[in-house]
């Protein structure tokens, strides 16, 4: 059996390598060879159909067309979809506590002027009854007296009136004139007792989500944490209203997270 040899060693080969015109002319007819492989794919077919009619297959487009009726339709349903979100706003009950404070530093100024006012009348009353002892001894009957003008004490109305100017915003229209001249009658360790007493309860209950429609309940449970037996039942009653008052809700609608979540969802 011969020894095959390699066709680089063949003189036909040799001869066709070489030849510049005869390769030129290979290059040539594999590229149309190639061309009319191919060309099938990238020249679209004609068919034969007629606007109205019903095709016998499936007819691709060549081009995407948006259908933008359907496509608007989509993003409404995807808008909607999407459920309103509620975020918890712990600062709520910061605030809430800072209300209840309020309330009882204007109790506090108030009584304060209060009893300034009856330390200096009571003042004026002792030096007065000291003159007239002067004037009792030195026996003087037409002598000119000296006449010592008392203010007037600070009524109970002008007080609640004094309060009310220092409660702001929407306190001042929910506490009650009952519990105000309750406040100003207690003594300061039952001021100190009821303060602690209520911030303690609210904020127990507002560290809790506190819906629009949970907010009777939420207060129902706050009235549950004010116990104390021993206090008068008139400052029970007012602490019972300033907690109640104190309770708001603080898991709200979040209308920039939600609108964010809906576009979001009209986007896919």
């Amino acid at each position: 059996m011969g020894k095959r040899t390699s066709i680089d060693h063949q003189k036909w080969w040799q001869s066709i390598k070489d030849h510049k015109y005869i390769r030129f002319s290979l290059f040539i007819i594999i590229g149309l060879i190639t061309y009319g492989i191919m060309v099938t794919n990238v020249i679209p077919e004609t068919l034969e159909v007629q606007p109205g009619s019903v095709s016998d297959r499936d007819i691709r487009s060549p081009i995407t067309i948006e259908h933008k009726a359907e496509t608007d339709h989509l993003k409404k349903e995807a808008y909607e979809s999407i459920e309103p979100i509620f975020t918890m706003q712990n600062l709520y009950a910061q605030n809430q506590v800072a209300r209840i404070n309020e309330i009882f530093q204007t109790i506090r100024q108030t009584k304060r002027l209060v009893e300034e006012r009856e330390e200096e009348i009571a003042q004026l009353k002792a030096a007065m009854e000291e003159q007239q002892d002067e004037e009792t001894d030195t026996d003087s009957e037409n002598e000119n007296e000296t006449i010592i003008e008392f203010p007037e004490e600070i009524s109970i109305d002008d007080q609640v009136s004094m309060v009310r100017e220092g409660i702001t915003g929407q306190t001042n229209e929910e506490v009650s004139r009952e519990t105000i001249e309750t406040l100003l009658k207690a003594t300061e360790e039952d001021l100190l007792m009821a303060k602690d007493t209520i911030t303690s309860a609210v904020m127990d209950v507002m560290s809790k989500q506190i819906s629009p429609d949970e907010l009777e309940d939420a207060k129902g449970d706050v009235q549950q944490k004010v116990i104390l037996p021993t206090v008068d039942p008139s400052l029970y009653r007012s602490m019972i209203e300033l907690a109640k008052i104190s309770i708001t809700p603080n898991y709200i609608y979040d209308e920039v997270a939600t609108e964010e979540a809906r576009a979001e969802a009209m986007e896919w």
